[in-house]
């Protein structure tokens, strides 16, 4: 997807790598829909398929790694689901990267039913594949980028990073490392990082980015060199290309050690890289070995937002409240709770839910305020909680999202639900005999038709009580009753 010349709206970017910049950028919140691609009768074929898949799992498990990754930065993703698209020709499409792309606009537009789309505009797609080997972004700033589906079952895989990177404007870090050679065109990065010393291009060639030193691509260093040694003999590039097909990938990497001594950029000036550089995961070192971004593709990514050359992020963009309400089920109102008000959050955040207090039977919205306990915890659910079941919103709760509050640098507490509509399950009637708080009472069980009974306070003989009301949620409400005589 790296192709030659100049990456979009080179101009506009700044090439800064320093702390103070990135810190100087807002957070951002971005949409994200996933796809996965079926046959035509809606299944997989026996040998694509993986032990206990669920795609919606397969989905929050992504979504999670996209937040884990990115939140430090100030980026962050909502969930916005999921579906799927049933055509045989895209299941086992095989070819080049833009014929998928291609192919998959084709679908949408010969379809004649009304409402059949293989995209969602207001968000970035991910295209979770059967057949196609290798994962791969539409381009640099793009809103779809696809993914195998091996790649999406291993959820400790960084690959899904690797692309939702492009889609965010970053190259590969190894970008025409050999360009001069054999490609074609002069965009070869070279190895010196001081401004006019030994041909210094970081911020125009390459990835632009300063703090990604110049690297070769490790995966495919190997075939480079033989292509070059076959050429030199008087191959063509494309036959040079087809005799080294039988290359070793890695070649020059023991685990995550980089081992080739002859190693140089394009004007046989050494290497001089470190372990980060092999740990980059915009990089083709093993995912294995790979975990992390540098502060300057991180700038590049948010200058990239503000830019927007290729006008993809504006619709994609959403708020921060987006990020206090469910992806699935409903709050409940009235009437009787049923089994689709439990309102699930996405994982890959770390939530406190603390007790609080005000008139809302749906949450407060982003601006309102309430009253809190921020030392009231009602519920804890941790960022790598995986069990997706338990992450929802517990009635007589707010929510303290602890890495957007990082990243906002506050310590805000949103999204209070208050609601004290449903009937309780059961409850207790403590009748105070001395008409004064004591431990002289009597104390009677209630079942839910005796606690909710409208008349229990008219039955009551005069006295103190306390009326103690149990939820399904837990909660419990209690009321004080001075009962005077009639």
């Amino acid at each position: 997807m790296d192709g030659p010349g100049a990456l979009p709206c080179d101009d506009d970017f700044s090439a800064a790598y320093d702390q103070a910049t990135l810190d100087a950028f807002e957070p951002v919140v971005l949409n994200v829909y996933f796809w996965e691609l079926l046959q035509d009768d809606g299944t997989v074929a026996s040998g694509d398929s993986y032990p206990n898949w669920d795609f919606e799992k397969e989905t929050l498990d992504m979504i999670a790694e996209y937040n884990k990754v990115f939140n430090p930065y100030k980026i962050f993703f909502k969930y916005r689901g999921y579906n799927s698209i049933e055509n045989n020709s895209i299941y086992n499409y095989d070819s080049s990267n833009s014929g998928f792309w291609d192919l998959l606009d084709d679908i949408e537009d010969s379809q004649d039913n009304v409402g059949f789309t293989t995209i969602n505009e207001n968000a970035i797609n991910v295209y979770v594949t059967a057949k196609y080997e290798n994962s791969a972004a539409r381009s640099i700033f793009s809103k779809q980028f696809r993914v195998t589906r091996g790649v999406f079952y291993d959820e400790n895989h960084t690959t899904n990073p690797h692309e939702m990177g492009h889609a965010l404007g970053l190259a590969h870090t190894w970008r025409s490392y050999y360009g001069e050679i054999y490609q074609g065109f002069a965009d070869c990065e070279k190895v010196s990082r001081t401004p006019g010393v030994g041909g210094f291009n970081a911020d125009t060639h390459g990835d632009r980015v300063v703090d990604t030193n110049a690297i070769p691509n490790f995966r495919d260093e190997h075939r480079t060199e033989l292509i070059n040694i076959y050429m030199d003999q008087g191959m063509s590039y494309p036959d040079a290309f087809a005799a080294a097909a039988d290359y070793t990938e890695n070649y020059y990497l023991d685990g995550c050690v980089y081992e080739n001594q002859n190693g140089a950029d394009c004007a046989n000036t050494p290497w001089i890289f470190d372990e980060d550089d092999i740990a980059n995961i915009m990089g083709y070192a093993p995912t294995t070995c790979t975990s992390l971004f540098t502060t300057g593709q991180m700038i590049r990514i948010h200058e990239g937002f503000v830019v927007d050359c290729q006008g993809v992020y504006e619709d994609v963009k959403t708020d921060y409240a987006s990020l206090y309400k469910p992806y699935k089920g409903e709050y409940f109102f009235d009437g009787f709770p049923g089994n689709n008000h439990i309102p699930y959050f996405q994982s890959g955040f770390t939530y406190f839910f603390v007790h609080c207090e005000g008139d809302f039977d749906v949450p407060a919205t982003y601006n309102e305020t309430f009253t809190y306990n921020i030392n009231g915890l009602v519920k804890y659910v941790s960022i790598n909680e995986t069990d997706y079941s338990t992450i929802f919103h517990p009635n007589h709760s707010a929510i303290r999202l602890v890495e957007l509050n990082t990243a906002l640098g506050v310590n805000q507490v949103k999204a209070c639900y208050d609601n004290w509509n449903s009937p309780a399950k059961d409850g207790l009637l403590t009748k105070f005999n001395d008409n004064v708080f004591n431990a002289n009472v009597t104390i009677t069980e209630q079942d839910s038709t005796a606690i909710n009974n409208p008349q229990l306070i008219n039955n009551l003989d005069p006295g103190l009580y306390a009326i103690e009301k149990h939820y399904e949620d837990g909660a419990v409400e209690q009321t004080i009753i001075l009962k005077e005589n009639e």
